[in-house]
């Protein structure tokens, strides 16, 4: 469980960025207007549920591994 408010770097720039391996995002708050999450090829395996999203829900997904979401909520 995160709140993700103040990260720095480039606007671009993915708050979680996973490359690899297994993954389970849950119950976190995403408040900055930027991409959210990246599952780059190599994740085996992802969870994503219960999250807060502000704005939009930016999840761009490039894994063929076994992804799961949802439970998300956006707040306009």
């Amino acid at each position: 469980q995160c709140t993700f408010l103040n990260q720095g770097g480039a606007a671009e720039l993915f708050t979680i960025d996973a490359l690899s391996g297994d993954i389970n995002i849950s119950n976190s708050r995403f408040w900055m207007q930027r991409p959210d999450i990246r599952l780059g090829k190599s994740v085996t395996t992802a969870v994503i549920s219960g999250n807060r999203f502000k704005g939009s829900k930016q999840i761009t997904n490039e894994s063929d591994g076994d992804v799961q979401e949802g439970l998300n909520v956006i707040a306009k």
